[in-house]
């Protein structure tokens, strides 16, 4: 059964309950994509959940990442509230596409799993993605205004696609090679 401490009212709205059924809002959850200057980082998983579970952590200004973002010039302390927008654009199963915009360096969270073979583009350079909140996906967004793209194009497509390229031309060679040397 379902009590106050597991869904306490600061965090959850009761929002739907008939015939022994509750559905509860979760009112503390990270919008899909946002930006933000704040982030801290983990090194172990017990360091991770201490972190996220913590009372003041807020998952929706907060990134809690593995590694420092390489390049990014930190917002001083009066401009890490000065958040940017981030919209979402187009959203498909290989593609998504986000229009940022921020006074600052900003990092952009979005809540999609962080998983091999997917790629990351700011007006059509390529940046590094980000393993976020340990499942999610983060980039650096520099200053101003910003096109970003996601592409999934995982390294098993391109190999199967060059090695049926490879086969159809060497099939064509073996058969012309033949037929050639029939007709002789």
């Amino acid at each position: 059964a379902s009590t106050q401490r597991t869904f306490p009212n600061e965090r959850f709205k009761l929002v739907y309950e008939q015939d022994g059924w509750r559905i509860f809002e979760n009112l503390k959850t990270s919008p899909r994509t946002f930006l933000t200057a704040n982030y801290k980082i983990f090194q172990t998983k017990e360091e991770f959940e201490s972190l996220f579970f913590a009372n003041d952590f807020d998952p929706s200004n907060t990134i809690l990442l593995e590694e420092y973002p390489k390049g990014f010039i930190e917002a001083n302390i009066f401009e890490t509230n000065k958040r940017g927008e981030a919209q979402l654009i187009s959203y498909g199963q290989n593609n998504i596409t986000i229009q940022t915009k921020a006074e600052s360096d900003q990092l952009l969270f979005l809540s999609d799993t962080y998983y091999p073979g997917w790629q990351a583009f700011v007006d059509g350079t390529e940046t590094k993605i980000y393993r976020a909140d340990y499942a999610f996906r983060s980039i650096i967004v520099p200053a101003g205004a910003h096109d970003v793209l996601f592409v999934y194009r995982p390294q098993s497509f391109s190999l199967g696609m060059k090695t049926t390229i490879i086969s159809v031309i060497v099939t064509v060679f073996v058969a012309f090679y033949f037929t050639r040397k029939v007709h002789a």
